[in-house]
């Protein structure tokens, strides 16, 4: 942090100058981190945040103090932010949580990892609170796009399986059909090759469709014929037949 920007924290704060040596040394440290930092007092009230806080939400250290800085939290997360922070309180218990913070920037809100851990004074009690936030945003939704393609993936993977089945039952279902119909040709067919009387079965084509052996017998020749010619004299012959039984 250079130097103007320094007097200016100074003027943001008019304890810094006053301050122990120990604390200026931490406030010093803090400045030069990448992440948000910033300490509360054993009551959870913030009592400083470093120069990476207002450049990242656009608020001053006048406007984040105390619990002014809550206006930069996600409202959704206010509430699980207090309870984490309450029990803490209670239990001088560090912690940590993910919460989302408005970026000045572009008001977006974005996802920081935040951390505290409680700073023990001489007598056994908590000192101050000593937090730190990290953007985790980017991290956070390739996670979270990435489980979504898995189970995007698992739910495909489901309904594949799904219709894999539906297929196999297709199939064999058809395959039973088809069976259950060869068999009902193969006892037809038996039921014609045992049969005294000729049967004879043609298309519209003229064309012999069933010609069992007894009529083989009685023409004296097998279902070769497929002109209009033969069946006309298979059909006569057949007549005459008749005409001479009921003579």
């Amino acid at each position: 942090m250079d130097e103007m920007t320094q007097r200016a924290r100074d003027r943001e704060d008019p304890e810094r100058p006053r301050l122990p040596d120990r604390e200026k040394q931490f406030r010093r440290l803090a400045e030069a981190m990448p992440e948000i930092v910033w300490s509360a007092r054993p009551d959870g009230s913030c009592s400083y945040f470093n120069h990476r806080w207002s450049e990242y939400t656009g608020m001053s250290m006048a406007e984040s103090l105390g619990f002014g800085w809550h206006a930069a939290l996600y409202p959704d997360d206010i509430p699980i932010w207090l309870h984490r922070w309450q029990e803490a309180l209670r239990s001088g218990q560090g912690f940590e949580m993910q919460y989302r913070l408005r970026q000045a920037e572009d008001g977006e809100y974005r996802w920081q990892l935040a951390k505290l851990q409680p700073i023990p004074d001489d007598h056994g009690g908590i000192r101050r609170w000593f937090g730190c936030c990290t953007d985790i945003h980017d991290q956070k939704r390739a996670r979270d796009l990435l489980r979504q393609n898995r189970e995007s993936t698992v739910e495909k993977n489901v309904e594949l399986q799904r219709a894999n089945q539906t297929l196999k039952a297709q199939i064999a279902e058809r395959e039973r059909v088809e069976e259950a119909l060869q068999k009902q040709a193969r006892i037809l067919a038996s039921i014609l090759d045992n049969m005294g009387e000729a049967v004879i079965v043609a298309d519209s084509n003229e064309k012999f469709l069933i010609f069992n052996p007894a009529a083989e017998r009685m023409f004296g020749s097998g279902p070769t014929a497929t002109t209009s010619e033969d069946a006309a004299s298979v059909a006569s012959s057949c007549s005459a037949g008749s005409s001479s039984s009921a003579a």
